[in-house]
């Protein structure tokens, strides 16, 4: 049984196309929509964007895409265990004179028996990091990375919630994403 969550995240242990095979269908789509559409931001629909991210930064870089905006999203436990590589990223699109938006990031709870009820395989401790991760580096870096936490997913009851349960995710919410009430 695969670990890890709601049926779009466990597609993380799927077979995986080659990075440098990857990157080339990404930059294909946006080359094709920028020259087509005028399309200036663009949107990457994987839920594991880090292992290939740094390549296709550098590729667009050196590309003559007129890129305002990449979007990624993607578990937080993935943004947790690759701060080195979002970094980095920050620093390409800081390079290429972009913004790299995290959006979509599914917390889904702050509470570790919750994340334990629907089998997420991360820790609440790893999720209120890469909370405090993205968000201390969009205000280290405005206009090259902002987190879109008004889109991030959310769990916050189900019929064995507890009051207790709730507090725990109030508690991290009202802390330290006060905008989402």
């Amino acid at each position: 049984r695969w670990k890890g969550g709601c049926s779009f995240c466990v597609y993380q242990k799927a077979p995986l196309q080659p990075v440098a095979e990857t990157v080339d269908q990404l930059m294909s789509q946006m080359e094709y929509l920028q020259h087509s559409q005028e399309f200036t931001s663009f949107s990457i629909q994987s839920e594991g964007p880090f292992r290939f991210l740094i390549p296709l930064l550098e590729r667009i870089n050196d590309s003559d895409l007129d890129m305002r905006q990449l979007f990624i999203r993607g578990r937080a436990a993935s943004f947790h265990r690759n701060q080195a590589k979002l970094e980095r990223a920050v620093d390409l699109a800081r390079a290429g004179d972009f913004a790299l938006v995290s959006w979509q990031i599914g917390y889904e709870s702050f509470c570790q028996p919750q994340l334990d009820l629907y089998n997420k395989g991360t820790s609440a401790e790893e999720n209120l990091s890469a909370l405090q991760f993205n968000r201390r580096l969009a205000q280290r870096h405005p206009g090259h990375f902002a987190d879109l936490n008004n889109t991030h997913g959310m769990i916050l009851w189900n019929p064995w919630t507890t009051f207790d349960m709730l507090k725990a995710d109030f508690q991290v919410i009202c802390r330290h994403m006060p905008e989402r009430l």
